[in-house]
């Protein structure tokens, strides 16, 4: 794992030390005693240093070391940006300080770097919380009322937390990040996960594990999909040692193993003033599921391309996604769209043999190679299949396609898992999904062939369009001015009247119902929508359909005959939205239904009993008693729908 730091930046603030500081004090220049365990101070701030000694040029405040590991604040010179972690650095260095180097191999919070000013404290309840420099929490291990006394950084790298009776509490070893150290175990529920990048600590997308008891390298993202797998007949822990990371051959010089950004699993030695990995895996560099990007096919020694028809065909399907960068994968030119399944067809690749132990959403036994193709016709999701004796594999996903030469396919199509197994022969067959050209993409390539009369008659055509669609515009544009001049004086009408309930914004109502999502129910001219105000209330949102004609009716005739009664039977209008072509009314959530519901129960179980509807009966009256109170109710504003039940 490294924190983001800029060559250039770091050179600058080197140069510039050199031109500070008198040459003797970097040529002497010696690592400061720090302890390997505390009992206190209860804090650690990370304040900006000026003092310019070896820790400070590696981006380092320490808190404690021990042997080649240091445990503190790692910064990048650019941007602030800090993680509480422990490093492993050379202790060889001697006088030749260039090659004092910390590494990080452990970090509390690589998915929230902090800044400067950030605090590592021990809480009143004893446990330990990293705090950025706003105070808020980034990271806690799970020590709550076990009373963390002292912090203490094995000799291995292992940073421990102990009670106040010295019991051992809470171990880095136990979380480990994307590194093993030398000695360190993994087992099973834990995972070596990458980075992002080699730039960005955050966690990336493989990850190293041990599943039913095989040592696994997968891409851990929305599918699983392996690419390496060691199987054991009981496996309980894969532990990294001299020469060895279980069965896996490491070099004798190795200080730890780190899992890139790339899925590689590597082990490092310090060489030549800096640290140098070797992969241990030994697997075909197109065995990995990105090796060659999403649809980029992987030949070994020849690198990498888009796919291309097994037969001479003059259509190109895919293009490189960076034509600098062949490695990050092809897109297809013309992209697959559901809507438009029927001009889907299948792409024949050039491929004999495939690795067998390829799994995708689907797999069916004993069926032809036209069936299989049909099936991947037929289902959206199929973006490719493979048939192979018999046997069809229809592809949710095409990662990338591993070829040792033109005639061997090592690792196919990437899909949910494929094995790093041997090569063996099959009869197969290959086929990626495209969606073909448009018959006005296949006009366009003819149009240089067309002779001048014709593109006379192009011209004209054309012009006679452009005046027609200019005189339609024009009418457009005046009719949509009037009716927005209707909608302008809807809106006041509605806003001068007195005892209207709240005026909402389209923009707010969009926001709370995020944007629509939340859909409750249909109900006369518009669909309804269960929303939670910022005060906690719950409410209905009608988003009625259209605004003119009869819809615009029905809403002007509940804001003002709804919105203007207050009686417990009624639900009650919280508001309303008449903005532009928008029409929205905001109700009272009823929780147990409106009355409708209850009268044509559909069942007969929950049929009203005479005495309910006798209440039901004298309620409405009460609510309906308009005249008396000077109001007469607009359309059908008080219809059932609009009667809660509180029974």
């Amino acid at each position: 794992m490294t924190v983001d730091t800029n060559p250039c930046s770091y050179i600058l603030i080197i140069l510039l030390i050199l031109l500070v500081l008198p040459s003797s004090l970097l040529i002497n220049a010696e690592v400061t005693e720090y302890p390997s365990f505390v009992n206190a101070p209860n804090s650690w701030r990370n304040n900006l240093s000026y003092d310019f000694g070896l820790w400070e040029l590696a981006g380092v405040k320490p808190i404690l070391v021990n042997g080649m590991f240091v445990c503190g604040f790692h910064c990048s010179f650019v941007g602030d940006s800090c993680l509480f972690a422990v490093s492993i650095f050379n202790t060889s260095y001697g006088e030749d300080n260039s090659s004092f180097s910390p590494q990080v191999v452990w970090s509390a919070n690589r998915n929230n770097p902090v800044e400067l000013r950030a605090l590592l404290q021990r809480t009143p309840e004893r446990s330990l919380t990293l705090k950025d420099g706003d105070g808020v929490v980034v990271w806690s291990p799970n020590t709550v009322d076990m009373f963390v006394s002292r912090l203490n950084l094995s000799a291995e790298g292992n940073l421990m937390l102990f009670d106040k009776i010295n019991n051992l509490v809470w171990q880095s070893f136990d979380h480990p990040t994307d590194t093993l150290v030398l000695g360190q175990r993994l087992v099973p529920g834990q995972k070596l996960r990458s980075s992002v990048s080699p730039s960005n600590s955050s966690e990336g997308l493989y990850a190293i594990s041990i599943i039913d008891n095989d040592l696994t390298a997968y891409m851990d993202a929305d599918r699983y999909q392996s690419y390496y797998f060691e199987s054991y007949s009981e496996l309980s822990y894969a532990q990294f040692q001299t020469g060895k990371f279980r069965d896996l051959s490491v070099a004798d010089g190795a200080k730890f193993i780190q899992l890139g950004s790339d899925g590689y699993l590597r082990a490092y030695e310090w060489i030549e003033s800096k640290w140098e990995g070797a992969d241990i895996l030994n697997i075909s560099p197109c065995s990995y599921p990105l090796a060659c990007g999403k649809y980029g096919v992987c030949v070994e020694d020849e690198g990498c391309s888009c796919p291309e028809a097994a037969t001479q065909s003059q259509i190109t399907y895919f293009r490189p996604t960076n034509y600098t960068r062949s490695d990050l994968g092809c897109s297809a030119i013309s992209p697959i769209s559901c809507e438009l399944s029927l001009h889907h067809s299948l792409l024949e690749l050039q491929l004999t043999n495939y690795d067998p132990n390829i799994f995708g959403f689907a797999y069916n036994f004993d069926i032809s190679i036209e069936d299989c193709k049909e099936a991947c016709l037929k289902n959206c999701s199929c973006k490719a299949a493979m048939h192979r004796d018999s046997n069809c594999h229809l592809l949710s996903e095409v990662l990338s396609i591993g070829m040792r030469d033109t005639s061997d396919l090592v690792y196919s199509i990437s899909t949910l898992i494929f094995y790093n197994t041997s090569v063996l022969s099959y009869n197969t067959s290959a086929f990626i999904k495209v969606q073909n050209f448009s018959s006005g993409t296949n006009n366009n390539l003819s149009l240089p062939r067309l002779s001048e009369r014709k593109k006379d008659v192009g011209v004209i055509l054309g012009s006679t369009l452009g005046a027609i669609s200019g005189v339609f515009l024009i009418c457009t544009f005046c009719y949509l001015r009037i009716k927005k001049g209707f909608k302008e004086i809807e809106e006041d009408y509605l806003d001068n009247i007195s005892g209207m309930p709240t005026s909402f914004s389209f923009e707010e109502l969009k926001n709370v119902t995020s944007n629509f999502g939340n859909k409750l129910g249909e109900g006369g001219f518009g669909l309804v929508f269960l929303v939670t105000l910022p005060s906690g209330s719950e409410v209905a949102v009608k988003h009625l359909d259209g605004g003119l004609g009869p819809v615009n009716k029905s809403f002007i005739a509940e804001v003002q005959t709804i919105g203007s009664i207050n009686d417990f039977n009624l639900v009650r209008l919280v508001g309303f939205c008449s903005e532009k072509f928008n029409r929205l009314l905001v109700y009272e959530y009823m929780c147990k239904g409106s009355l409708d519901q209850w009268i044509f129960h559909k069942n007969a179980e929950h049929a009203l009993g005479w005495q309910i509807r006798k209440k039901i009966i004298s309620d409405i009256a009460k609510g309906t008693s308009l005249s008396s109170r000077g109001m007469q109710p607009k359309d059908n504003s008080l219809k059932t729908s609009n009667h809660k039940i509180s029974f």
